[in-house]
Parts: C-alpha cells; structure tokens; sequence
C-alpha cells in the first residue's frame, strides 16, 4: 500500500545509525535485522508500507518480498540492494537500502544499523531491485 511519505529518507535513517541488531527485529526501540530496516524506511520515509514477509528463512522472506519489486540496472535512491550469498554468513541472505548515490544502510550482526559507501556495497554484486510504484 503507497500513503505519502512523511520525511526524507536519509533524516530516518540518521536517528536510526548505531540502532543494535537484533534477529527478526521490527521497532526501532529494541532493535532491528537488516529486513526490519527496510520496512521502517520504506513506511516512514517513502510512505510504502510493505507487509512483513517473515516466516521461515530470510531467503523465504526476501522472495515473498521481491514480487512488488522488479530488477534494475542502476541504483538509485529507494532501491534495494539483494545479498544472494555473503562470504562471511554462508548462504545468508541480506538486504540493503540505497539511501542516496553515494550510501547505502543496512543493519548488520555486529555493529546494527549502519552506513555504508555505495560503492563497496556493489562491490559484493547484489541484484538491485526498485518498488514497483517507482517506475
């Protein structure tokens, strides 16, 4: 469901930077997993409000979720940046947000939500996926 986007983006995730991991984590307050980052920009900042897809695997999860997103060759501010398999968490999945042209934020296991260059965020070859209200 699109509603109208309340603030930018990069002012959410500005108070959201140093908020701890935590597994299945949805509220700001106790902590979040790089899915639940996602969902709480995307709701608070651009006004999406996607369903929470859990249940089971975050691979489950990130593909219940890619059906109301469609690829894309360039990032751009708002996409998503799709991890298929991370060297330091085997077959993993994780999930980034393209905050601007130059960062993205994700959370992590050590170091919870963070800011990352754009740049070295490609670098590990996700599959880059825009909301399908943005095309």
């Amino acid at each position: 469901m699109v509603t109208s986007a309340c603030r930018p983006a990069s002012e959410i995730i500005t108070e959201l930077l140093g908020v701890p991991f935590l597994e299945h984590g949805r509220d700001p307050g106790a902590g979040l997993d790089c899915l639940g980052l996602v969902l709480h920009v995307y709701r608070e900042a651009l006004g999406v409000d996607l369903p929470d897809p859990w249940s089971g695997s975050m691979r489950e999860a990130l593909e219940r979720l890619s059906g109301q997103f469609m690829r894309a060759r360039n990032p751009a501010p708002g996409d998503l940046l799709y991890f298929h398999r991370r060297p330091c968490q085997g077959d993993q999945r994780h999930v980034a947000f393209v905050e601007s042209e130059r960062w993205a934020t994700h959370s992590v296991f050590r170091g919870g939500v963070e800011r990352k260059p754009l740049y070295l965020m490609l670098q590990e070859g996700p599959e880059i996926h825009r909301h399908i209200s943005r095309w």
